[in-house]
């Protein structure tokens, strides 16, 4: 019964949150990306927010706390992702 709680409240998140609806068409987002990527701070930001995680994660393995090393795993990911798509739309504009 709990499990089928929560996938409801999960779908009504994800309903509500709606992240298709962030970006007006592929253009303004292409633009975004590609203006993200031209600024120094983001990619400072990028680098450090890694090793972060990266440390992070280490703590949390040598405490054996594996749920928060997984779940700060998936944040590295997502960071790392979002520079490499911003990455990939500015090599697109450059050629």
């Amino acid at each position: 019964m709990f499990k089928l709680i929560k996938k409801l409240q999960y779908r009504r998140l994800l309903k509500w949150l709606d992240i298709r609806k962030l970006w007006r068409d592929d253009v303004e987002e292409h633009e975004w990306l590609v203006a993200q990527w031209e600024k120094p701070g983001f990619k400072s930001y990028i680098a450090v927010r890694d090793v972060e995680i990266i440390k992070s994660i280490a703590e949390n393995v040598r405490i054996r706390d594996f749920q928060t090393a997984i779940e700060n795993n998936g944040r590295r990911l997502e960071i790392l992702r979002l520079a490499e798509r911003a990455k990939k739309h500015w090599l697109k504009e450059e050629t």
